[in-house]
């Protein structure tokens, strides 16, 4: 093959590889101005690279660069449609890499739907966020909420791997547990309009109907308890 060509391939390589890094980083920390050295620090790129692979996302509409003259300010363009679209779907990818539905589905033994739901399914979170996790049960009772980590009936393993991916992501998963007898309706809005990643979450007219005979308010999410613990252990 001829050298040139080679060289091409190698150069779009890169260039992609770099594509890839900046958009994890706008994505993980998208309230966060970059300069172009540290983008190219963290795509571990040249400048050169990092400034062709920048203009290529401000022109898709992923990223805003401020020309400052001396220097650039970069961030993630978060209202574009295009950056909400693709940070959706960079969110469900490092759920399902995880292996966080099939952890939660032999924990809960078969739920009835797992769902993803708040900012991080609408695309909108930022640092602090958390992962929004519903887990709806045949019978449960009060509906309850709790940083995955901390439930009860968890190994020591199972919460270093949690506690490990979480570092990874850079954000916590929080479970709701509930039932269709005993979930506010308004929280249950919230889960309906989430994504079902496991399962099926019935959400027609007899959901609906169920939801409407509720009384208003919104009930008190309390943490697991030791015995709710002991129920899907």
């Amino acid at each position: 093959m001829d050298g040139t060509i080679i060289l091409r391939i190698e150069h779009a390589l890169r260039e992609k590889d770099a594509i890839e890094s900046i958009m994890r980083m706008a994505f993980t920390y998208p309230q966060t101005e970059f300069s172009l050295s540290e983008m190219a620090q963290g795509a571990n790129v040249s400048k050169s690279t990092a400034s062709r692979a920048l203009q290529q996302l401000a022109l898709a509409g992923l990223v805003k660069i401020t020309d400052l003259g001396v220097v650039w300010r970069i961030s993630a363009n978060r209202r574009s449609p295009v950056y909400i679209r693709e940070k959706i779907v960079y969110n469900l990818s490092l759920i399902y890499r995880s292996n966080l539905v099939d952890f939660l589905a032999a924990l809960f033994k078969s739920p009835r739907a797992l769902v993803l739901f708040g900012s991080f399914r609408r695309g909108e979170d930022v640092k602090d966020s958390d992962i929004d996790i519903a887990v709806e049960l045949d019978s449960f009772g009060e509906t309850k909420t709790a940083e995955l980590s901390k439930i009860e009936g968890l190994s020591q393993k199972q919460v270093s791997d949690i506690v490990n991916v979480e570092k990874v992501i850079g954000r916590k998963f929080v479970l709701t547990v509930f039932d269709r007898k005993n979930v506010d309706a308004n929280l249950f809005n919230g889960i309906a309009n989430g994504i079902v990643l496991n399962g099926f979450l019935e959400a027609g007219k007899e959901a609906e109907r169920e939801m409407a005979e509720k009384r208003e308010g919104v009930e008190k999410i309390t943490p697991f308890s030791q015995s709710a613990g002991r129920e899907y252990g």
